[in-house]
């Protein structure tokens, strides 16, 4: 794994916590008399995070490069 690799998802990892504690710090302004929020702000996670995992295995693995 390279600088630039190791960068990039070390940026995606943080912007994934950023979202989620505004989520947490926002959760009560957004809620209704129920106390459930109407709607989520920002981008959803998940599906990426599937990616980067499928990206870490594989590097864990040493599936990257040539061995691609």
């Amino acid at each position: 794994m390279g600088g630039w690799d190791a960068l990039v998802l070390c940026v995606f990892v943080c912007c994934a916590v950023t979202l989620f504690a505004r989520y947490n710090v926002t959760a009560a302004a957004l809620s209704d008399a129920s106390g459930k929020a109407q709607y989520h702000e920002g981008t959803p996670i998940p599906t990426s995070l599937v990616i980067v995992a499928v990206l870490a295995v594989a590097w864990w693995r040493g599936d990257v490069g040539d061995a691609l």
